[in-house]
């Protein structure tokens, strides 16, 4: 009765946000993989995210350490979305989508992900962004294969808080964005309680930069063809203190890295 009281309720908002001039449409899937790999692999999520299978590794009898199989049975990527056309504010088009998995984060799995969550305001030409969702670098060029892999190592993925501004004319599409970071994080120096420094992913990098990452790129499409190119710049702060004969000074250090990619 509770479920059926809420379903009904919902429908009420809906028909009535629907003659304020919205619309709405649910949309999903429930995927579940199956995977066997014969050789130890270069993965994340526990196998499910495969890149590369890993070299020889010899032991003190020449037998190869990463010559083991391993399997597994996941569903956390099964997912649900709604996709939200709002009404027109002035000349433009407004729209905004919300989409969730179970993939989780880091090391822990089924827990509800954000995957994206943004509006937009297109008036045609131009479209500006505000929100959550692809990175620009992970562009329309990617491999469709039945394992999760999205062409890792080589194309970029991962989503990103952004705003970013399109605008097209004829074959032409010029975007540019300023992001920050939430799931896929940069990574720098972490001291442990010995004093050694290790290696952490963190949003602090970026966050003590108070600089966005900057992405300006051009494509050209077709009905046959989609190329082009984008740089991407990112500037991040490693660390504010630094240690020194048990002494702790304050530093200010800021690493700026540009990447380049281009695409057919």
């Amino acid at each position: 009765w509770i479920w059926m009281a809420a379903i009904l309720s919902g429908m009420s908002v809906g028909a009535l946000a629907q003659k304020k001039g919205f619309d709405y449409k649910f949309y999903g899937q429930v995927r579940a993989d199956l995977y066997y790999n014969t050789r130890s692999n270069s993965e994340t999520v526990d196998g499910l995210f495969y890149m590369y299978p890993k070299d020889k590794v010899l032991d003190a009898n020449g037998k190869d350490l990463n010559n083991y199989s391993n399997s597994d049975f996941y569903l956390l990527y099964t997912r649900l979305g709604l996709d939200v056309a709002g009404p027109r504010l002035g000349k433009a088009k407004t729209s905004a989508k919300v989409e969730l998995d179970f993939r989780g984060s880091g090391t822990t799995y089924s827990v509800v992900r954000l995957r994206h969550a943004y509006i937009q305001l297109d008036w045609g030409k131009s479209a500006l962004l505000l929100g959550q969702t692809w990175h620009p670098l992970y562009g329309d060029v990617a491999p469709e294969i039945l394992n999760l892999n999205m062409g890792a190592p080589y194309q970029p993925f991962g989503r990103a808080p952004q705003i970013r501004y399109r605008f097209s004319r004829k074959y032409f599409l010029l975007t540019a964005a300023a992001l920050w970071q939430s799931q896929y994080l940069s990574v720098g120096p972490k001291s442990n309680k010995a004093g050694e420094t290790q290696t952490q992913k963190s949003m602090e990098f970026l966050k003590r930069s108070c600089v966005p990452e900057f992405y300006l790129g051009m494509d050209y499409r077709s009905s046959a063809w989609i190329a082009g190119a984008g740089v991407h710049i990112g500037s991040v702060v490693p660390r504010t203190e630094s240690e020194m004969n048990g002494k702790t000074y304050r530093v200010s250090e800021r690493v700026t890295g540009v990447s380049g990619e281009a695409h057919l």
